[in-house]
């Protein structure tokens, strides 16, 4: 086993200079950004950025025959293309960078012919992306659309309705009553909470919300059914830039999916990239970081980049085991923020989603859709009765056995 650390300038770069060295074997360690001269500059204050990516590999048969084949095209052919070259080079498919030193990224090198200049067909679904943070996945897989498996409910009779799934992933709900949100029917759902006429597909779309809500996730699954489903061009703006992983996993997805991703530091940089995007895709997705919203400076900072966004929507992201106190705390803080919508995410990871859906009745904004999982982009749906249903009734029979509590943490 061999360790070699590679720089440049981005990632792209990074990944074809592996490529052209190792070979399409080498295992990437971790990714980090550094500036060019370290501690000669001023506190590494003013060298070039560069990315630095660690990768791994055997020197084993294989790889020799790679390096052998590697020294043939270094020579020059007649047409100023390296000898074996059949073609333009391969862009890389996954392009993982954290924003700073944090935590390790490691996942394999992308092979010939895998490129990110186009969205997925629909059967291409077999191919993987498993990059990890960890022991934990940062990008869960786009698996191949062979149904949900039991833990994801879905509108009865799979279809129906204009761009509809079969497997859960957002639909077009009913004819909406009005504009502002239809009122959810009585049952299971909590009185009065009212549920989005449309799923937010279209326009500019903000997400905001506290640590660990699974707003990055929410918009990923996101762009990956406006894409594949679809067929809409998406754009994404990562606006996090306090999270290392937030940013690397919204740019290993907009590999994939042939999405542009571009990567704010302030509120300035978020509106100069919106604007510009606006008009390239039909629907633009900003990422913004997980914060402490009980802190009057964090409610002042968001709202300025929510508004440098000029959204069409506003998504509020709560994790179903939030606790409904926690969560009324919230809202009262992000309420001149402009939301228009809330999304519930984690359902699956509580017996009682109920108390959050309850208080969230109370505030007036419209449910628009539900998180159920990690898979993409299925654990996704549209805010239904049909939808929410099967996880409030989970609900009535849990609740006897292990008493009432929804509680817990947003991770």
């Amino acid at each position: 086993m061999k360790i070699k650390r590679f720089r440049a300038p981005d990632m792209r770069a990074a990944l074809q200079q592996i490529r052209s060295e190792i070979g399409d074997d080498a295992v990437i360690l971790a990714t980090r950004r550094v500036r060019e001269g370290g501690w000669r500059t001023v506190f590494g204050l003013f060298g070039r950025p560069l990315v630095e990516v660690t990768v791994a590999w055997d020197e084993g048969p294989r790889t020799a025959r790679r390096a052998g084949s590697r020294r043939q095209a270094a020579v020059p052919a007649a047409n100023g293309r390296p000898a074996g070259g059949g073609g333009p080079a391969t862009a890389p498919s996954v392009n993982g960078l954290p924003a700073g030193d944090g935590p390790t990224v490691t996942g394999t090198m992308p092979r010939a012919g895998e490129t990110g200049t186009s969205a997925l067909p629909a059967t291409a679904g077999s191919q993987r992306l498993d990059v990890t943070v960890g022991d934990q996945p940062l990008v869960p897989t786009i698996r191949p659309r062979e149904g949900t498996g039991p833990q994801a409910p879905r509108r009865p009779g799979g279809g129906g309705s204009a761009g509809a799934g079969a497997d859960g992933v957002p639909v077009a709900p009913d004819p909406p009553a009005s504009p502002g949100g239809r009122q959810a029917p009585g049952g299971a759902l909590p009185p009065g909470l009212r549920l989005a006429a449309t799923p937010p597909l279209s326009g500019v779309v903000v997400a905001i919300g506290p640590t660990g809500a699974g707003k990055t996730t929410t918009l990923a699954k996101l762009a990956a059914h406006a894409t594949l489903e679809r067929g809409l061009r998406v754009a994404l703006v990562a606006a996090d830039t306090y999270r290392l992983a937030a940013t690397a996993q919204l740019e290993a997805y907009a590999q994939v999916l042939g999405s542009e991703l571009a990567v704010a530091y302030s509120a300035a940089e978020v509106a100069a990239y919106v604007e510009r995007l606006r008009s390239q895709a039909d629907l633009v997705l900003v990422d913004t970081a997980g914060r402490s919203y009980r802190l009057p400076e964090v409610v002042a900072e968001m709202a300025r980049v929510v508004a440098a966004a000029a959204p069409d929507r506003v998504l509020l992201v709560l994790p179903a085991v939030l606790s409904p106190a926690d969560a009324e705390d919230l809202a009262r803080a992000v309420r001149g923020i402009g939301v228009t919508d809330l999304v519930v995410t984690k359902v699956d990871e509580t017996v009682s989603p109920r108390a959050l859906l309850e208080r969230a009745a109370t505030w007036g904004w419209p449910l628009a859709l539900v998180g159920c999982g990690q898979r993409v982009p299925e654990d996704l749906v549209t805010a239904t009765p049909e939808a929410l249903s099967p996880w409030l009734d989970r609900e009535a029979r849990v609740a006897p056995v292990g008493g009432g509590g929804g509680r817990g943490g947003a991770g």
